[in-house]
Parts: structure tokens; C-alpha cells; sequence
């Protein structure tokens, strides 16, 4: 299973991963992002925070956002997982 990386730094889907279990993945099926205002090197500290707003047996939500020290919003997001069991891998062998 091969998980492409997002190019950008916002990454709700990330939320999900915190509540797997051993041996579970997921699959992202739709991540949308929003950026609200430009982040510059003087808005100094800048934070990011992801929760996850629901859980199913398959199906789980996330939602994340990206802000200042000031709560200044300068992103947001969502994404929707398909939750997966991680294809098993063979260990090296003992011959």
C-alpha cells in the first residue's frame, strides 16, 4: 500500500493515523484544504492542531487547522479516510 504525501502543511488525515490500532492503515479519500491568509517569517510561532470529528469501522473524519500565537486562522481543513488492514510483511528469513 503506498500513501502518496501531501504537498502542503496541513495534513488532517494525520489525526486519523493517531487512532489506529497495530496492524490498520488508512486510505485518504478526499482532503480539502483551505488557505486563508499567507504565513511570512515574522508571523513568528505557528501552530497546527487535528482532531478527529468521527470514527466508523470503515469511515473516519479529521479536521485540522494551522494557526498563531495570536489566533490569527491561516488554514484549515478536512479529510475523509477509508480505515484498512495493513498488508502483512514478511521478516527476513530463517534459513
Amino acid at each position: 500500500m503506498i500513501h502518496k504525501p501531501c504537498p502542503t502543511p496541513l495534513r488532517p488525515n494525520a489525526a486519523v493515523h493517531t487512532l489506529l490500532d497495530y496492524g490498520r492503515g488508512y486510505l485518504t479519500l478526499n482532503i480539502n484544504i483551505n488557505f486563508l491568509k499567507p504565513v511570512y517569517q515574522s508571523s513568528r510561532e505557528v501552530m497546527a492542531e487535528g482532531k478527529v470529528v468521527s470514527k466508523g469501522r470503515q469511515i473516519a473524519t479529521a479536521e485540522g487547522r494551522i494557526f498563531g500565537k495570536d489566533d490569527t486562522l491561516f488554514a484549515t481543513g478536512t479529510a475523509t479516510c477509508m480505515l484498512v488492514e495493513a498488508p502483512r510483511q514478511n521478516g527476513p528469513s530463517s534459513k
